[in-house]
């Protein structure tokens, strides 16, 4: 029997590799090419390095397998993960030891557009590492700041200050984070020009002051959105911090910001003192607490939708959300564009217009009575897939 022709036979490798990364891309995993290794030769060889293309590692010790196998194949001329394009380590990994082999691996990323690892504490050394090898492709990292020593959170923010090329930025304060010695005229500044969204989460009130001050003599000029993560502002269980230690930052980039998220459940004041700020926002997403909004007065006029992340199952955050809604609809100034307020739940379960009519009947009727308020204002009421209940009553007669 005659032996099946090469698939490569009439094509050029670099047009088959390109088919390859297309496919790769979008399922955002290297295994996906592990059928195309087994049709021939040349197919091996152009698949076999994108296998490194999105590295996902669960603990220190596949991170050292994966490392020993670079090392290898380097001894044969063949540098693999200069083809990576993403290192991730799950949100659900808090194992410590990754250190030392993290800062191997990047010797060998050259070409490495994003990094995230936001439960694990990247020393200094490895921080560094990352920085000389991939700081001129990095695009997006995400990580933690702050360990066991109080003065690594500093360090490791004067690093981030070589990062100029990033466009997404994620920074979550965990453990000690001294900064406060960054607050002399000394220190570098962030310096980003291409930067277009940037994340703040700290729950520690005693580092918030300094990161917000550090961070907001910074320079953003492409910054679009900003996400803040800070319950401790305002006057939460265990005490709080005012909201206006935000108010440099928000003087800074809010007259440019097209989405400001907060999750502040407690910060009350956080309409007045932060709205006036935003002058061109299309999005405002918040994080309610027990208590409700007064949004309405405050509304900026550019403002499109409005977004409340809540806890359906308590019935405090449903009581707090129910009076923000009515505030939204009695206001005579509740923005001029606003078209859509959209309710997120945080909880197990999401928030459907259909669901909840059965599983919280009740809650149901009380929201829908506040929609078909709003829908007398032309804003409408959503639910996580962005339905309305007009929507979804014409839905039902459909099916």
């Amino acid at each position: 029997m005659a032996s099946t022709p090469s698939p490569c036979r009439n094509v050029k490798q670099d047009v088959w590799r390109c088919i390859f990364e297309v496919i790769v891309d979008g399922a955002r995993t290297g295994s996906v090419v592990l059928p195309l290794l087994q049709v021939c030769k040349d197919w091996k060889a152009i698949a076999e390095p994108l296998l490194y293309r999105y590295l996902i590692f669960n603990n220190p010790a596949s991170l050292e397998q994966c490392n020993q196998s670079l090392v290898r194949h380097s001894l044969r001329g063949l540098y693999y993960a200069t083809a990576t394009r993403t290192i991730k380590i799950p949100e659900t990994i808090s194992t410590p030891g990754w250190g030392l082999p993290l800062e191997r691996i990047f010797h060998y990323t050259s070409h490495l557009h994003e990094f995230n690892a936001v439960k694990i504490e990247l020393g200094t050394e490895a921080l560094d590492s990352l920085r000389q090898t991939c700081g001129q492709s990095l695009r997006r990292l995400t990580l933690r700041v702050g360990g066991d020593s109080t003065k690594t959170a500093a360090l490791q923010m004067v690093l981030l200050s070589r990062f100029r090329l990033l466009e997404r930025l994620d920074i979550y304060i965990r453990g000690p984070a001294d900064v406060s010695e960054l607050s002399g005229g000394d220190s570098p500044i962030f310096d980003m020009p291409v930067l277009t969204r940037l994340t703040l989460a700290c729950s520690r009130r005693e580092s918030l002051a300094e990161l917000i001050e550090f961070v907001s003599l910074g320079r953003y000029p492409a910054l679009v959105e900003l996400w803040l993560n800070l319950p401790m502002l305002e006057h939460g269980p265990s005490g709080g911090t005012p909201c206006d230690v935000v108010l440099p930052l928000l003087r800074r980039v809010g007259p440019q910001l097209l989405l400001f998220s907060l999750c502040a459940p407690y910060a009350l004041e956080a309409a007045r003192s932060f709205f006036p700020l935003l002058k061109k926002v299309r999005m405002i997403s918040l994080t309610l607490g027990p208590q409700p909004q007064i949004l309405g007065d405050f509304l900026p006029d550019s403002l499109a939708q409005l977004r409340f992340q809540i806890h359906l199952d308590v019935l405090a955050e449903e009581q707090a959300l129910l009076a923000t809604l009515d505030h939204i609809t009695l206001s005579k100034n509740h923005g001029r564009n606003l078209k859509r307020v959209q309710v997120d739940s945080t909880g197990a379960e999401e928030f459907h217009w259909m669901q909840l009519s059965v599983a919280n009947p009740e809650l149901a009727g009380k929201l829908m009575l506040r929609s078909l308020r709003l829908q007398s204002k032309r804003i409408h009421l959503t639910d996580q897939w962005g339905r309305w209940v007009g929507q979804w009553v014409h839905g039902r007669k459909s099916c």
